[in-house]
């Protein structure tokens, strides 16, 4: 009786969680979503720092917890080419389907069946991976509206996604930090830290963005 005491709110918390996590993947052009400020605090604070826990605690009342880490540590025969394959694999059959006058039909159409085979085996065609790298991506959450994000920065954003999801991984550093640094300079002196320093000569020059990260860190260690 106890354990069901327990199993009952342990499966309604696990089923909350499986249905924010399918409420943050990334599918919008600007991955910004809105909430609460109390909602992501709670969210950051105490909810996802928690969630394998909770999981892990839900599948051990429900006696799930072997199988769970069975699958877990499966590994498939071939990863990672489930969704590569099935295009390849439909586009040839579609090829080998058509006739003269289909095949010419399609292709006058702008379908260039032959150019799309050849695009699938170019070794940076990997569109399994792609979507494993979404799944690691969650949107940032401000409690505002995301129309009142600057334009160059939700531009900014969008890039460094995409940049993630390709796994261009150089990219994606690179782009993080000019923002970064964009950000730091923006937001300085509403914050109450100056942007610029006199220099050796004697003369004003822009902070390092190390100088701003340092002078942040100190005014808001949180």
């Amino acid at each position: 009786m106890q354990r069901r005491r327990i199993e009952v709110p342990l499966g309604s918390l696990n089923k909350e969680l499986s249905t924010i996590e399918r409420e943050l993947r990334v599918d919008a052009e600007v991955p910004v979503t809105q909430l609460a400020a109390s909602h992501i605090k709670f969210f950051r604070e105490h909810l996802e720092p928690n969630a394998r826990v909770l999981r892990r605690a839900y599948w051990e009342c429900t006696g799930l917890r072997d199988l769970i880490e069975s699958l877990d540590e499966y590994e498939p025969n071939h990863p990672c080419r489930s969704v590569k394959e099935a295009i390849a694999w439909g586009l040839e059959r579609w090829g080998d389907m058509l006739d003269d006058d289909e095949l010419e039909d399609w292709q006058s159409r702008g379908f260039a069946i032959d150019a799309a085979i050849e695009a699938i085996e170019l070794p940076w065609f990997e569109p399994d991976r792609w979507l494993e790298n979404m799944l690691l991506l969650q949107p940032v959450l401000l409690d505002r509206p995301p129309q009142h994000v600057r334009d160059h920065i939700r531009y900014r954003l969008s890039e460094i996604y995409r940049a993630f999801t390709f796994g261009l991984w150089m990219s994606s550093i690179a782009l993080c930090r000019s923002l970064l640094e964009y950000s730091l300079k923006d937001t300085a002196l509403q914050c109450g830290i100056e942007r610029a320093k006199v220099g050796s000569r004697g003369e004003l020059e822009d902070k390092s963005m190390k100088e701003l990260s340092d002078e942040f860190s100190e005014q808001f260690p949180a």
